[in-house]
């Protein structure tokens, strides 16, 4: 999971929270999910827009190349990133070049 800087930098909580909403979320429909992919969402929490994306990778290839066969969980990687709606245009870079936040799931919130 890759977080932006400024959805890490927002305060208050944020960072739980939004990761809690995304967990959580399961309202698609032909509207905001047209292909039924199910790897793009977006959820609104202190007054902001969260957008979360799922980018599938070939394994091993230090997130350059798009997965060739993302059904294929053998040689492909999935990594979630969660970015203020604001952070979306052109502030994105490579997930590899972003501070990875290990997460651990327990009974509650996540526990960083």
């Amino acid at each position: 999971m890759y977080l932006t800087q400024a959805l890490m930098e927002a305060g208050d909580g944020m960072v739980n929270e939004t990761i809690s909403a995304v967990w959580t979320f399961d309202s698609f429909s032909e509207e905001n999910d047209p292909d039924g992919y199910h790897d793009f969402g977006a959820v609104e929490f202190g007054g902001k827009t969260i957008f979360w994306k799922i980018y599938l990778y070939e394994t091993n290839s230090d997130f350059r190349y798009s997965a060739e066969t993302p059904d294929d969980p053998a040689i492909t990687t999935s990594v979630l990133t969660i970015m203020l709606a604001s952070d979306w245009w052109g502030k994105l870079v490579s997930p590899a070049s972003r501070p990875a936040v290990p997460l651990k799931r327990e009974s509650g919130p996540f526990v960083f």
